[in-house]
């Protein structure tokens, strides 16, 4: 966490002088979130037909991707009949991983039970075989399982998933990809050979991330990208009468972000986004990005030079855990 771009201080003055309502509507502020996103989307190699929506943070755009994820599995029904007869669920996450999936869990009402987490591998992400193995188990005991969980760049250590390993598993046994990138989901902007900690991230079935850690945007902002566009309106879409589209106008406009999410009063998130990254440039965020790994990597090399330091896990991006 920083102080963030100065950059978003003169967005942040400008979008609360335009206070726009990004609900949706025909107006300029929606070009600019549908351009973030856009670019986003094209930063993580998802698929023309993607789509994605601004939120306050990764905590926001887990809740999106997990009921993104149950519409799938159950069918659009699942929005009118609830969860009364769908049975118990599961989400595998890796240890560590964070604590947003229990609490999305229990306000979508499956209880924080729902999450299983799977013990880590000697190189620090999920271990594959034991992964497999609890998918097994909870089908032998009726337990559907629902989602899998890659996480880039875990909250205490810095650790990502082999996303593309959890790709392959997903694909196999019929599982929503989730990947919970809220700071390391930007490797994806860094120079060889960090940006293969990400490798696999796209054939996510859907990503959150925030545009408030590693790349500086001010408080708050994040994001969530899901791969079927089409379910992801479906999932979250409302339109009683006060908000039915028109042909030309304000109340136009093909994109209405309130169908992607839960919110319909929204701010203008998206400028401070857009003229950070304008700003800056991507060749700097990446190089910016890039030079915060070689740095953790120097701190791992002094740390294991020391005589009283002891190095508490090999350095994979950003973060050097090391011990007396």
């Amino acid at each position: 966490h920083g102080t963030g771009q100065p950059m978003g201080v003169a967005a942040e003055m400008v979008a609360a002088t335009m206070n726009a309502n990004l609900g949706g509507r025909d107006h300029g502020a929606m070009a600019v979130e549908e351009a973030v996103i856009d670019w986003s989307r094209r930063q993580a190699g998802l698929p023309e037909g993607a789509s994605g929506v601004l939120t306050t943070g990764t905590s926001q755009a887990t809740i999106l991707a997990m009921s993104a994820a149950r519409m799938k599995l159950f069918g659009d029904a699942v929005r009118k009949d609830g969860i009364a007869g769908l049975g118990r669920i599961r989400v595998y996450a890796a240890q560590g991983a964070h604590s947003c999936f229990e609490k999305a869990m229990e306000v979508m009402g499956h209880g924080s039970g729902a999450v299983r987490h799977i013990p880590l591998g000697p190189d620090g992400a999920m271990d594959m075989e034991a992964l497999e193995a609890a998918i097994a188990e909870d089908r032998a005991d009726r337990i559907v399982p629902m989602a899998v969980v890659g996480t880039a760049g875990s909250v205490n250590t810095g650790n990502f998933d082999r996303l593309d390993a959890i790709a392959g598993l997903c694909r196999r046994e019929g599982l929503w990809f989730h990947v919970d990138g809220a700071f390391g989901f930007w490797a994806v902007l860094a120079e060889d050979p960090w940006c293969d900690v990400v490798k696999g991230v796209d054939r996510a079935d859907s990503i959150a991330a925030d545009f408030h850690k590693w790349i500086g945007v001010p408080y708050d902002c994040g994001m969530g990208l899901m791969r079927d566009g089409d379910l992801h309106r479906r999932t979250f879409s409302t339109r009683p009468a006060y908000l039915e589209g028109q042909v030309a106008g304000l109340g136009g406009g093909e994109t209405w972000f309130t169908d992607y999410g839960l919110e319909l009063s929204r701010g203008f998130r998206a400028l401070k986004v857009w003229a950070g990254i304008k700003a800056a440039g991507v060749p700097a965020l990446s190089a910016a990005i890039s030079d915060n790994c070689r740095q953790a990597a120097l701190m791992a090399e002094l740390v294991e030079a020391s005589e009283v330091l002891e190095l508490a896990q090999p350095v994979q991006a950003n973060v050097c855990c090391f011990h007396v």
